[in-house]
């Protein structure tokens, strides 16, 4: 008789379908990953918009005229224009955010599973059933239904809240795509 084949190693976050291989993340680790991904994208963004419409509207000339019945018109000086280096900082901007979507789509959709802020908190997104990486398809459909619940603000509020009484400590935009976010071990 021959030995039994010796067991393959398993990929670090594949085990049985119904136990997951670390411990669901908390909020507080979800929100702080949050945060430090909202600081990382948010500082350039700003300081983008802010730099952009101060240039821009430092070339234009106006003029406010006060009525004798107590209201007010202002308009602009002929000739005078939002200026091109304002235009520029706010189509850089609009990149920015280009880019940053994208790179929430690859970080989360990729190997890693988890944005800079993620992995900074030690957590990670993974499918709900497999563990296995989320996939660009599903990374898609969550920053999907993550932008539609934030329409309303209700909306984004309970989405955000619900870790908090969920036995798998999902968000709402979790559940839609089967996603969970875990603990990396750091």
């Amino acid at each position: 008789m021959s030995p039994p084949p010796a067991p393959t190693a398993a990929p670090p976050f594949a085990t049985s379908a119904s136990t997951p291989p670390a411990e669901y993340a908390t909020w507080l680790r979800r929100v702080a990953g949050s945060l430090i991904d909202g600081l990382v994208f948010g500082i350039p963004l700003v300081a983008l918009l802010v730099s952009g419409f101060a240039w821009g509207f430092s070339t234009m000339h106006w003029r406010c005229v006060q009525q004798l019945d107590g209201t007010s018109s202002c308009h602009t000086l002929p000739g005078s224009t939002f200026s091109a280096g304002g235009g520029v900082l706010l189509g850089l901007a609009v990149l920015w955010v280009i880019a940053w979507t994208v790179y929430l789509l690859v970080a989360i959709g990729g190997p890693r599973g988890a944005t800079v802020g993620m992995r900074a908190v030690g957590i990670r997104c993974v499918r709900d059933q497999t563990f296995d990486q989320v996939g660009m398809g599903k990374s898609f459909l969550r920053l999907l239904v993550t932008w539609l619940l934030g329409i309303i603000w209700i909306g984004s509020l309970v989405d955000d809240l619900f870790p908090l009484w969920d036995p798998k400590r999902q968000t709402l935009h979790d559940k839609a795509v089967e996603t969970v976010v875990l603990r990396t071990g750091t």
